[in-house]
C-alpha cells in the first residue's frame, strides 16, 4: 500500500473501538468485518475515525481470507495485521445459557 506504513484488517469490528485504537497506534485500517446490520450503521456513522476502512458485512465463518482481500482490492503482502475480538459467548461466565464446549461461537477465532 502506498503512503501507509502498516495496514490492518479488523474482524468482529463492532462499532469500531479496536479500529480507533489501531489507528492511534499507527495502523491504517483498510477493512473491517462484522455481520451485524446495526453495527454496520454505527461503524459507518463513525467513518470520520475510519477514513480508509471498507466495511464488509459478512459472517466471518463463511468469508475466506482470499475473498476478504479480493473485496478490498488487496493482496496478502498488503496486510500487516489481522486483529479482532471474537465473541466469547461460549466461554464467558456471564453466559449461563449457552456457555459450553459446543457453542458455535467457540470456533470463530
Amino acid at each position: 500500500m502506498s503512503g501507509c506504513n502498516l495496514a490492518a484488517v479488523e474482524i468482529f469490528c463492532g462499532p469500531g473501538g479496536l479500529s480507533l485504537g489501531l489507528e492511534r497506534a499507527g495502523f491504517t485500517v483498510v477493512a473491517s468485518v462484522d455481520n451485524d446490520l446495526h453495527v454496520e450503521s454505527t461503524y459507518l456513522r463513525n467513518s470520520h475515525h475510519h477514513k480508509k476502512a471498507q466495511f464488509i458485512r459478512a459472517d466471518i465463518g463463511q468469508l475466506s481470507g482470499r475473498d476478504l482481500l479480493r473485496q478490498v482490492g488487496l493482496g496478502r503482502s498488503d496486510v500487516d495485521l489481522i486483529a479482532g475480538g471474537p465473541p466469547c459467548k461460549g466461554f464467558s461466565s456471564a453466559n449461563l445459557k449457552t456457555r459450553n464446549g459446543d457453542n458455535p461461537h467457540n470456533k470463530l477465532y
